[in-house]
């Protein structure tokens, strides 16, 4: 849970607060299991986030040419995926030093060979993103990408070039089943032993307990260290790229009760400029109001964004202590999608804290 500093309360509200400790705890937790961590930038592409990952040693996964012209220098552990991979923006991407790049088609991968000339083979890596060719039974979702024939075909192809080469795994996010890990490390195994690629790349899904708990990686993390330690020992380097489980947790969102009608709360903030997530994944955040007292009475609330549409509700039924017009109420494990949009409140200032 991010502390929120008492001098940032008052008539500021709503705003973020992210808490640098609790980045780098999640990135040692997940450097704890053996992987190479790259963060996925989409999540929160927030300049002052991505510069303190940065500083201790985190990659980042690039996916728009926005993204990259937030970084006054490119990282060196940084790589670049995008699914209209054309020739313009590969020939742009190696320009600003990009080295890596994820593709999951033939077209992009063609594009990506013809803007690299035969110097720069020696340094560039290009990963193929896996798709049809995984049973990916666990997740139900579609899985662009290739299959593992056309993706054995273009190692083939890279070698013959001398361009090193790696296979990207993510089927989808909140992977809380250990078996979806385990048969993905299967596939992952059988797979490099056929390509002899160089590089593992899991991608995300390392899920995060919206719960309001600390237990993120409990019942898979075993999973994740052996499975990890196995690619190692066949010669790959191994990475993972999550978003969610690094900058979720870190953030925090502080709001007001504006309106009080009985039991329905209307925030100052907007679900579509705060944690879009909400809407388009489903996620309820843990919630609590600022300084509750002993034994107060608890009662139920929807807490409402300050739009009219239906959508646009943080919580149906919360149980929180009696509220009041000006109380504040903090939205935590706020940290992932929650970009800001033209449809209500504008950008939301964040907070760096320690």
């Amino acid at each position: 849970m991010v502390e929120i500093p008492d001098e940032l309360l008052g008539n500021k509200e709503p705003f973020f607060v992210c808490s640098r400790s609790v980045l780098r705890t999640q990135v040692d937790a997940l450097r704890a299991l053996g992987a190479d961590v790259f963060y996925s930038v989409k999540t929160n592409p927030h300049k002052d986030i991505l510069k303190h990952l940065v500083s201790f040693g985190v990659g980042l996964s690039l996916s728009d040419p926005a993204q990259v012209a937030l970084l006054e220098t490119m990282p060196p552990d940084s790589t670049y995926y995008q699914r209209a991979l054309t020739r313009e923006r590969v020939r742009s991407m190696v320009a600003k030093g990009v080295k890596d790049f994820i593709v999951d088609s033939a077209a992009a991968f063609d594009n990506v060979l013809a803007e690299v000339s035969d110097i720069e083979t020696a340094s560039i890596t290009v990963r193929l993103r896996q798709g049809a060719g995984f049973s990916n039974d666990y997740s139900g979702d579609y899985v662009p990408g290739l299959s593992r024939e056309k993706a054995l075909e273009l190692v083939a192809r890279c070698a013959q070039r001398g361009i090193k080469t790696g296979v990207l795994h993510h089927a989808s996010s909140q992977v809380c089943d250990p078996d979806a890990w385990e048969s993905k490390f299967k596939e992952l195994h059988d797979f490099v032993s056929d390509s002899g690629v160089d590089i593992v790349n899991l991608g995300g899904g390392v899920p995060v307990d919206y719960s309001g708990s600390d237990r993120h990686l409990e019942g898979i993390d075993g999973v994740l260290k052996s499975g990890i330690s196995e690619l190692k020992s066949a010669g790959c380097r191994v990475i993972c790229e999550p978003g969610r489980f690094i900058a979720a947790p870190a953030c925090s969102l502080v709001t007001r009760v504006e309106l009080l009608d009985d039991e329905k709360a209307v925030l100052n903030a907007s679900l579509y400029s705060t944690h879009i997530d909400s809407i388009l994944a489903g996620i309820k955040l843990p919630f609590r109001r600022i300084g509750v007292a002993d034994n107060e009475t608890i009662r139920e609330y929807a807490l409402l964004g300050s739009s009219l549409c239906n959508l646009d509700v943080f919580n149906h039924s919360a149980s929180l202590p009696r509220l009041s017009a000006g109380d504040i109420i903090v939205f935590d494990n706020a940290g992932a999608y929650n970009a800001s949009s033209e449809f209500s409140s504008g950008d939301l200032e964040l907070f760096m804290v320690d």
